[in-house]
């Protein structure tokens, strides 16, 4: 009899996570950002460091700050820097993540937006800090930030 019992406990666990899983799914897509770094002529800066200081997220209402070196990149020749989806679960900004270690949004009203405070420049021109929003369904980002020395 404790072995039933304990067969179907079991099994019921395991029915419950699966449904937990397909509700974590659900409706979700990853979060990217591209940021062009530019001046105020339009022309483009390379190597500048742009940092994911760190990001608010709507789920938790919390801010967590940036995992060097998961949330630096330096600009490329075009004035670009690119964090996927994996950058950003890498640099442990708080986001929910999907199994395969992926920063998702949701669909669902308390798990569709967040905020990144990112920082660029370099220690001889100084820095400067923008505030990027991201909400569902647009959570992919091209975002072009003015930077003045």
């Amino acid at each position: 009899m404790k072995t039933a019992s304990l067969r179907m406990l079991a099994l019921a666990a395991l029915l419950l996570l699966g449904a937990c899983h397909r509700w974590h799914d659900h409706d979700c897509k990853p979060v990217s950002l591209s940021i062009t770094v530019v001046d105020s002529k339009n022309a483009v800066w390379q190597g500048m460091t742009v940092r994911l200081l760190e990001a608010w997220n709507e789920w938790s209402d919390d801010r967590r700050q940036g995992k060097d070196p998961w949330a630096t990149l330096k600009t490329d020749d075009r004035g670009v820097v690119y964090f996927n989806s994996e950058d950003i679960a890498s640099a442990e900004l708080g986001f929910l993540e999907e199994p395969k270690g992926i920063a998702v949004l949701h669909s669902d009203r308390w798990r569709n937006e967040a905020v990144f405070t990112v920082e660029v420049g370099d220690d001889t021109l100084g820095w400067i800090e923008v505030e990027i929003p991201v909400r569902f369904p647009a959570t992919h980002l091209d975002v072009e930030i003015e930077f003045e020395p």
